[in-house]
């Protein structure tokens, strides 16, 4: 799960609620928040963040190296 943590989309209250019900059905998951807003990723418009954006996607590709290189390899 990628989140802005300034994302008024999804409050704080509903990314802990979502982060819970995953807990709570095992569901194998990574929460990762940004000090950003909503679709600080997309590359057009005003809440584009370039660098959290950079670190979100190294993050990501962190985590699939991670889960699916071993199957790989």
């Amino acid at each position: 799960m990628v989140w802005g943590e300034q994302d008024p989309h999804v409050p704080a209250a509903g990314r802990a609620l979502i982060d819970q019900k995953l807990r709570e059905d095992r569901i194998d998951h990574v929460v990762k928040a940004y000090p950003c807003e909503h679709a600080f990723m997309r590359d057009e418009g005003a809440r584009y963040d370039p660098e959290a954006a950079d670190q979100a996607f190294g993050d990501m590709i962190g985590l699939f190296r991670a889960v699916f290189s071993p199957r790989y390899t």
